[in-house]
C-alpha cells in the first residue's frame, strides 16, 4: 500500500527555498538541509518558495522582524532592518495570493524554515517597541498557509531531526498523497469505504477518538452531498494522523493484529510474538521488530483484510522510519 518509488509518484512538497541550498538568506547565504536534498529528495518533487525574495527584496538585505504595534494592541507589523520600513500590507497580500497558487499546485506537504519571521510555524520572535522579544507568534506566510490549507502536512526542518516527528510528518505526506489520488479519481462509495478500511489500524494508532468519529462519518456516505462528505472526511482523516502515535497506541494496534493470527499460530509462535511486543512496549526494541515479525506470520497465514492495512507498510522501507 505504500507509494513505491518504481511507480514514479509525483509527491509535491513545498519547501523554504534556502533549505535546498539556494542563496536567498539575508546575508546572501543558504541553510541547505542534507536530509531534505539527499534522503527525501529521492521521493519528493520540491517546490521551492521564498516569500522574502518573491516580494522583491534582494540579497544581501537587512533583517526582517515582527514587531508589536504600539498604537494598535495585538497587531503585528513586519518591518525591515534599521529603516523600519513597514512591509506588513505588502506581505499579507503576497501570502494570500501565493497560498492560492500553492493550492493549485496540489502539494502533498510543506517544510518550512525555523526562526524565520515569515515561515516559522509557531513561537516566532515578536519584538516590542523596546527591542525585547518573546517567542509567541506565527510566521506571516506560515500562518496563512496553515489557516487556508489546514489538512496539508506542514513541518519545520529542525523538528524533522526528531525521529517521532519525522515519522509522523512523512506518514502524513504519504497518506495525504493517497487521499488526493483517490478523490481525483471520482471515487465510488465502495472506493471511499475501502480507503477508510485500509487505514483503520493506522488511524487507531494515532487517535481512538478520531478512529471512532471517522467510522461514524463513514456511515453517512450517501446521506449527505458527496463533495461535502469528502471535504469533511479528508480534514478529519488528516487531523487524526496529526496526533503522534505513542508506544501505548502502537502496542494496542499490535495486539489487535495478533487477533487475526490466534487460530493459525502455534502457542510457541504466539508467545514469541507477545514477548516481542512487550519488549517494544517497554522501549527495549524499535517498532520495526514486531511489525516485521507480524508481516512474517501474515505471509504464512494471509488475511485479506490485514494485507491491505497501510499500518504494516506505511512508507518506503528505505526511509527507516520505524527504527526507534
Amino acid at each position: 500500500m505504500y507509494v513505491n518509488q518504481e511507480r514514479s509518484p509525483i509527491i509535491r512538497i513545498g519547501v523554504s527555498s534556502c533549505l535546498l541550498g539556494n542563496p536567498v538568506g539575508s546575508s546572501g547565504g543558504h541553510k541547505r538541509c542534507p536530509y531534505l536534498t539527499g534522503v527525501l529528495g529521492k521521493y519528493f518533487e520540491w517546490i521551492p518558495i521564498c516569500p522574502v525574495v518573491e516580494v522583491g527584496l534582494g540579497t544581501p538585505r537587512d533583517t526582517l522582524r515582527l514587531v508589536e504595534d504600539e498604537k494598535q494592541s495585538g497587531k503585528i507589523r513586519l518591518v525591515l532592518g534599521k529603516s523600519q520600513e513597514d512591509l506588513t500590507s505588502h506581505m499579507v497580500e503576497y501570502a494570500r495570493k501565493r497560498v492560492e497558487q500553492i493550492m493549485e499546485f496540489q502539494l502533498h506537504g510543506f517544510i518550512l524554515k525555523k526562526d524565520s519571521p515569515l515561515c516559522e510555524m509557531e513561537r516566532v520572535k515578536i519584538y516590542n517597541t523596546h527591542g525585547m522579544s518573546e517567542r509567541k507568534g506565527y510566521g506571516m506566510f506560515a500562518k496563512e498557509l496553515m489557516e487556508r490549507v489546514p489538512e496539508l502536512p506542514i513541518e519545520e526542518e529542525e523538528r524533522l531531526t526528531d525521529p517521532g516527528l519525522r515519522e509522523n510528518f512523512i506518514e502524513r505526506v504519504f497518506a495525504y498523497y493517497r487521499w488526493k489520488c483517490l478523490i481525483q479519481s471520482n471515487p465510488s462509495k465502495r472506493d471511499l469505504v475501502r480507503f477508510h478500511t485500509q487505514h483503520k489500524m493506522a488511524l487507531l494508532s494515532h487517535s481512538r477518538d478520531y478512529y471512532t468519529r471517522l467510522g461514524q462519518w463513514i456511515s453517512q456516505i450517501g446521506k449527505v452531498n458527496k463533495d461535502e462528505w469528502m471535504i469533511r472526511y479528508g480534514r478529519l482523516f488528516m487531523e487524526a494522523l496529526s496526533f503522534p502515535a505513542t508506544r501505548k497506541t502502537h502496542t494496542n494496534v499490535l495486539y489487535h493484529l495478533i487477533g487475526f493470527l490466534k487460530k493459525e499460530m502455534t502457542s510457541l509462535d504466539q508467545e514469541e510474538l507477545v514477548q516481542v511486543i512487550e519488549e517494544y512496549r517497554l522501549g527495549l526494541i524499535p517498532l520495526i521488530v514486531p511489525i516485521t515479525l507480524l508481516n512474517h506470520h501474515f505471509r504464512h497465514h494471509p488475511s485479506p483484510w490485514v494485507s491491505e492495512q497501510t499500518y504494516l507498510h506505511p512508507n518506503p522501507l528505505e526511509l527507516k522510519l520505524r527504527n526507534h
